[in-house]
């Protein structure tokens, strides 16, 4: 299972909210490319970069902030947060990111995911999942459609994509364990690779994905305030 830490920018600092709320964010450090870093050199997998003032339509650029960061590790670097046309997306991913992370414009033009996903392959493109109160959320969670977390996701494997990035809202920063009965009925259908988010907080919290079959974990609040750490989670993975 892919240990995978997150990297939130709001404002230029590496912040945190609690079940998506921008008004209250907790900062962790105002040097996002020495929070890359460091988390490279614990041990991460690849790095999850998510830049809230795009996802919440604020004038805020981090652009240049997520190049250096892309620029500066060897790990693999996916970026979301406010990427709503195909020609952001293949921005992204010509600038070196490995995936870029979809959300709304997978739930309001299909016909550009389907674009992405014809031009870049499935391999580099994730479809976030945030869903609260058994409703997909879009717009930065702003907005709910109509849809359950698992039919979209089924409709999302129908039309090609394979990586999900599945957060249940409610958990979102609240390091109060993961939403396993979703995880583990969204692993079992084929050919989904699920990507967990929301409420990790222990090692205990690790195993229970890793036997619900998820591929990889967004860690968020937990590393940064040291509830785990990346060397403790890889060695009693690798039991």
């Amino acid at each position: 299972m892919e240990l995978i830490p997150s990297i939130d920018l709001m404002e230029g600092r590496v912040v945190r909210l609690v079940r998506g709320d921008p008004q209250a964010p907790t900062v962790y450090s105002h040097d996002p490319v020495r929070t890359a870093r460091r988390w490279e050199a614990a041990g991460a997998d690849a790095l999850h970069i998510v830049d809230l003032d795009a996802t919440l339509g604020r004038q805020r650029d981090h652009r240049q902030t997520i190049l250096d960061i892309i620029g500066q590790v060897n790990i693999p670097v996916q970026v979301g947060g406010g990427i709503r046309t195909p020609e952001r997306a293949a921005e992204w991913l010509e600038a070196g990111a490995r995936k870029v992370v979809i959300g709304t414009m997978a739930f309001h033009n299909r016909r550009a995911l389907e674009m992405v996903l014809h031009r870049f392959g499935s391999e580099r493109i994730m479809v976030a999942i945030d869903y609260a109160t058994d409703r997909v959320m879009i717009k930065g969670w702003q907005e709910a459609t109509a849809l359950e977390p698992l039919k979209a996701l089924g409709q999302l494997r129908h039309a090609g994509v394979r990586q999900f990035l599945m957060t249940s809202i409610a958990r979102d920063g609240t390091l109060e364990g993961a939403d396993l009965t979703t995880l583990r009925a969204a692993a079992q259908l084929q050919g989904a690779r699920i990507y967990a988010s929301g409420g990790v907080s222990s090692i205990d919290d690790l195993r229970r994905l890793d036997r619900a079959g998820v591929t990889g974990v967004i860690m968020g609040k937990a590393l940064y305030e040291g509830r785990l750490t990346l060397d403790a989670a890889r060695r009693v993975m690798a039991r």
